[in-house]
């Protein structure tokens, strides 16, 4: 071998021992992010005392954190709940009570209105076509149960302002007094996809009484006193 060829490879591996410190382990490789552990039924259970503590996971916190803790677990549920869990110990006021499934309907309500949007946003599409103009939806009750969605709230102009109905065909209806801002949607979700099952738009009355019957939808769904015992 050549002198200069001798003297390039005596370098390279000159440089390369003098990389690696003798009983130094070489650097560590950076570990891959952690994924977030899933958050459980257990993880969003709320208890009450008589003294009016209160835990959420089986974690002491206060009603007014409550809210804002539920709501950021809610959000990393695969699947959400159709209520959160409440247990009560021992005797807990009816006043403490109320405060508390409060806060924790609150927090699962507005979890609900951000993972059920495409829901929504496909009622809203039909609500549109029904008035032939572009309308936004404030949906005040929002209950999930099974694969349904029972969905009653307003309808507004895009930009929040009460809706002009006198652009829509129920325009001579309004003038009479027949018809509402009021909105009712259900809805189920077959093959993946959301399907809206019935709708009413602008009533005056209650017309979601007999929708369990006409549509299959269990009538817990509709919440206490929305459901027809009978219905023809």
């Amino acid at each position: 071998m050549k002198p200069y060829l001798i003297c390039l490879v005596f370098t390279t591996l000159l440089c390369q021992a003098c990389r690696q410190t003798p009983g130094t382990p070489p650097p560590a490789e950076s570990a891959a992010p952690q994924a977030e552990p899933m958050v459980t039924l257990n993880d969003i259970m709320v208890t009450v005392d008589n003294q009016g503590n209160i835990t959420l996971g089986g974690q002491p916190i206060t009603l007014e954190k409550l809210r804002a803790a539920l709501q950021e677990r809610l959000s990393k549920m695969r699947s959400l709940p159709d209520e959160v869990p409440v247990g009560y110990q021992k005797e807990v006021l009816m006043g403490m009570r109320a405060e508390v499934e409060t806060e924790a309907n609150a927090a699962l309500s507005a979890v609900k209105l951000v993972h059920y949007q495409p829901a929504l946003d496909i009622l809203r599409a039909e609500v549109e076509k029904t008035l032939t103009i572009p309308v936004k939806l404030d949906a005040t009750v929002l209950n999930t149960l099974d694969n349904y969605i029972y969905v009653a709230g307003n309808m507004l102009q895009p930009d929040g302002k009460p809706l002009d109905f006198s652009k829509t065909p129920l325009k001579e209806g309004a003038e009479e007094g027949f018809v509402s801002e009021s909105v009712f949607g259900l809805l189920k979700k077959e093959n993946g996809a959301w399907r809206v099952l019935a709708k009413a738009v602008g009533p005056t009355d209650m017309p979601v009484v007999c929708w369990w019957k006409d549509y299959g939808a269990p009538k817990a769904l509709f919440g206490a006193g929305m459901a027809a015992d009978e219905c023809q």
